[in-house]
Parts: C-alpha cells; sequence; structure tokens
C-alpha cells in the first residue's frame, strides 16, 4: 500500500512500528530500526521542504537500513517527482527485485516518464575502485546513469587509469581495466658450481742477494781505480813535460840566448820553450782537477765494502822518477 504524500509525515512518528513488522528476519537489530526511523524522518521533512531528490534519497536508505515497502514506495514516489531519471530507474529496480506487487503501478510510471532518459554503466576491474564524474561508483554492478558521455577514473595500487564512456538507452556500457599480470615465478636457483679439483702448489723460490754494508754509496771501487789511472797518467804526462820544459831552458842558456835572442837559433828555441811551457802549465791543472776529483769519488762516492775474501779493499799511490805507481786490492 501507497501512503499519501499528505500523509507521510504524520506517518514518519510511528514509522518504527511500521518497520518493525516489514524488516526480513535478518536485520531485526535495534540499532538498525532506530536508524531506519531516523532516515524516514528525515525524508519526511525533507518531503514537506519541498527538497524532493533529498526526500528520495533520505527514505531510499532508510531502505536500505531495514528494508522497508513503505521507505521504498516513498522513495520512488520522490525520485519521480524529482525528475531524476537515474535514481528513478535504480529504486525501480529495486523495488521489481524485492516483488511488492503494490509498487507495480510506480515502476511502470517511471520507466514509462524516465526510463529513456537513462542508461547503465559496469565497470569490471580486480582490486580497484572507481569514480565516474567524480562519484562514487560500485565495481561489477550496473548502475544507472544519465545519457552521453562520462569520465571513468579507475584506481589500481596507486596507478590511476582514466577511461570515457558513451552511455546509452539500450544496453550496458562496461569500463574495463585488464587484471594485473601474474606475478613471475622465481627462478630456480642454480646448482653451485662443483668445487675445483685441488692443484699441486708449485713452491716458488727466490733468492735475495745479501745486501754490502758500507752505506748504500752508488759507485764500485773499480770506477775510483779508473778514475786513480788517468790521474797518475796525467801526472806522468806532466812529469815528462816539466823535465822538457827544464831541459829546453838548459840549452836555451848555454847558447847564450840570455844575451841576445838574434844570436843563431835563439828565436826559435825561445818560442818551442814557451809552447812548453805553456804545455807544462795545462797539465798541472789538469793533474790538479783530476786527483781533486778521484779523492772526492772515493771519499763520498765508493762503497769500499769488505771483498769476497774478506779483507778490505785498499789503493796505493807510490810517487816515483818517472811519475806515480798505484797498488789497488779489493
Amino acid at each position: 500500500m501507497t501512503i499519501a504524500p499528505a500523509k507521510r509525515f504524520l506517518f514518519a512518528a510511528t514509522v518504527s512500528v511500521s518497520i518493525l513488522g516489514s524488516v526480513s528476519a535478518r536485520a531485526q537489530d535495534s540499532d538498525a530500526r532506530r536508524r531506519a526511523a531516523e532516515l524516514f524522518k528525515a525524508g519526511a521533512s525533507a518531503e514537506q521542504a519541498g527538497k524532493f531528490r533529498e526526500a528520495a534519497v533520505a527514505y531510499a536508505d532508510a531502505d536500505l537500513a531495514a528494508p522497508s515497502g513503505e521507505a521504498l514506495s516513498a522513495a520512488l514516489d520522490m525520485a519521480i517527482r524529482a525528475d531524476d531519471p537515474p535514481l528513478a530507474m535504480d529504486l525501480s529496480d529495486r523495488a521489481r527485485a524485492r516483488g511488492v506487487d503494490s509498487m507495480k503501478p510506480a515502476i511502470e510510471r517511471a520507466r514509462a516518464d524516465l526510463g529513456r532518459r537513462a542508461g547503465r554503466v559496469l565497470v569490471r576491474c580486480t582490486e580497484c575502485t572507481a569514480t565516474l564524474d567524480g562519484q562514487a561508483l560500485r565495481v561489477d554492478v550496473p548502475v544507472w546513469t544519465t545519457l552521453g558521455p562520462h569520465r571513468a577514473a579507475l584506481t589500481r595500487a596507486g596507478l590511476v587509469t582514466i577511461r570515457v564512456v558513451e552511455v546509452g538507452v539500450e544496453g550496458v556500457a562496461v569500463v574495463e581495466l585488464p587484471p594485473p599480470p601474474a606475478a613471475a615465478a622465481p627462478a630456480p636457483a642454480p646448482a653451485p658450481a662443483p668445487a675445483p679439483a685441488p692443484r699441486a702448489q708449485t713452491a716458488v723460490v727466490r733468492r735475495v742477494e745479501p745486501t754490502k754494508p758500507g752505506g748504500g754509496k752508488p759507485l764500485s771501487p773499480i770506477v775510483f781505480i779508473v778514475a786513480a789511472g788517468a790521474s797518475a797518467v796525467l801526472a806522468g804526462v806532466t812529469i815528462w813535460s816539466a823535465l822538457d820544459v827544464k831541459g829546453k831552458h838548459d840549452d836555451f842558456v848555454a847558447d847564450g840566448c840570455e844575451a841576445s835572442l838574434s844570436l843563431g837559433t835563439c828565436r826559435s828555441q825561445s818560442d818551442t820553450g814557451a809552447g812548453a811551457e805553456t804545455r807544462t802549465n795545462i797539465l798541472i791543472a789538469t793533474t790538479g782537477g783530476a786527483l781533486v776529483v778521484t779523492s772526492v769519488l772515493g771519499l763520498f762516492f765508493v762503497d769500499w765494502g769488505p771483498s769476497s775474501a774478506g779483507s778490505p779493499a785498499s789503493l796505493r799511490v807510490t810517487p816515483t822518477l818517472g811519475g806515480v805507481s798505484f797498488d789497488a786490492r779489493f
């Protein structure tokens, strides 16, 4: 039985008793009945204020809290009066599924007046949420909406997919998001490689020469010997040159050339003696330098370590009439 709009507000005062008699066996909880009564009263207040769509939503929520033919009938009546095709068609489907014979006239009226102005959209996706034009949308359930293009947003694992769907009168517009790819099975761990066969170890022995004592000076005594020999040769040549100068001078004096260079060959003897004197001076300077260098080498750069026989290296230089003689031992 459908309650007239004029009497619906009065009916709301006693709706708890009416709903109590029409709820199904699974919704007998007192909190649900109390919530349904509050929603029904809110719907009645909105209806009196002329807010028909708000009243339709409140009555429909009261029916969801505790199924009631009175609440569902009032909701469908308010949806038709609000000229809301999607809401009216949704409530008509609910009433037809409920099988309330008294609501058949209202269902037929809603389909006749509003059915050609609404269509259904169905979102299919796994483990996702969806919105249609920014409003939450149930997944895997056909939902009524207005005709024309709509923007569907599907969110899964933080990733948002946007689809534009065209809703028509006939059929159901489907928005589908393929399921995520199955995680690849982990590859089996490779078998451990066989341990390599032990190989024969070859001992490598390197001979280490003992380090010579003596401060690690860079030159061998042989260098000093060569330098000393060269110095001795220069010294011998210098002594010979000095003796040669003395002999030429004695001849020059014996020939009486000191008195006058014009006598005989005095001019030639003078030139020869002067050349010999110059040569001797050069040899003296060169020999002195060679002796200094040789001494520096022997003191600071030659390693005078012990010889292989265990005796220290030595050098002996002896002046002779014809020059110098030396004796070196290692």
